[in-house]
């Protein structure tokens, strides 16, 4: 185990077992990891203990210096340590880090993320297809989790952050009585009328494993017939107009279908 692990406050049952889902989720279905080269030179961080720690196709041992501009991944564990004493864990993670102005940029698809921002450091992190900001001076402490079936769990102990979907533009905030549990998944496809497939360039899914699931658009819920890594094929018709649209991936149950 890592020494000096970022430790999170004594949460509700329910908070548990949804995160306990949605890591299972993490640790299961994430993909290969695809760090990119450096692309600044100024230092922003230290790697504070690995299991085996990349920065970009590099191996970053205990005491490696990483920049602004870099992406550091682990298929296990490693913690790092921002310039102003801020810490994050990645576990099973792949994060891109920079500096915009004063503001720490996160870029994050996979895998979980506990953190400890100290106060005044202003953060964005992009996870997935959600925008998460720190609202506040205050210190930031808390853990998020997300997979590329776009499911996100985010639970903090200190702090608030702002929360947008990028596609459809619903907004929320994260605080220490308001965890933010995302179960469903979703996005924007496109489909043609009359049609059986709808696309979601933004997808890695493993072949057919929404099998047994139903897709919503709008009126339409559909059985999934068999996808493959960005397309999904349904069991029927499309009757919607050929375009984009937001789409939900839900359990067939009788209310979800209707």
């Amino acid at each position: 185990m890592l020494k000096g692990t970022i430790e999170m406050t004594r949460r509700p049952f329910w908070v548990k077992l949804a995160a306990v889902g949605i890591l299972t989720l993490v640790l299961f279905t994430t993909m290969p990891f695809s760090p990119a080269e450096s692309v600044s030179l100024h230092p922003l961080g230290t790697i504070l203990a690995s299991d085996h720690a990349m920065i970009g196709n590099t191996k970053a041992p205990t005491g490696t210096t990483f920049f602004s501009g870099d992406r550091v991944s682990s298929d296990e564990q490693v913690l790092i340590e921002i310039d102003n004493g801020s810490r994050i864990e990645l576990i099973k993670a792949a994060a891109g880090f920079s500096r915009q102005n004063k503001r720490l940029v996160i870029q994050t698809d996979q895998g979980l993320l506990r953190f400890s921002f100290k106060a005044g450091e202003e953060v964005e992190i992009t996870a997935g297809r959600y925008d998460v900001t720190a609202v506040g001076d205050s210190r930031h402490t808390g853990e998020l989790g997300l997979n590329r079936r776009g499911q996100i769990a985010m639970d903090v102990s200190e702090g608030a952050f702002a929360v947008l979907n990028q596609d459809t533009g619903a907004q929320t905030e994260v605080n220490p009585k308001k965890p933010l549990v995302v179960i469903a998944q979703g996005g924007q496809g496109i489909l043609s009328n009359n049609g059986r497939t709808l696309t979601d360039t933004s997808l890695t899914l493993n072949p057919d494993e929404l099998n047994q699931k139903c897709i919503v658009v709008k009126s339409e819920a559909h059985p999934v017939k068999g996808n493959s890594k960005d397309v999904v094929t349904i069991d029927g018709f499309w009757k919607l107009s050929t375009g984009k649209y937001a789409y939900k991936v839900v359990d067939c149950t009788e209310e979800s279908m209707i």
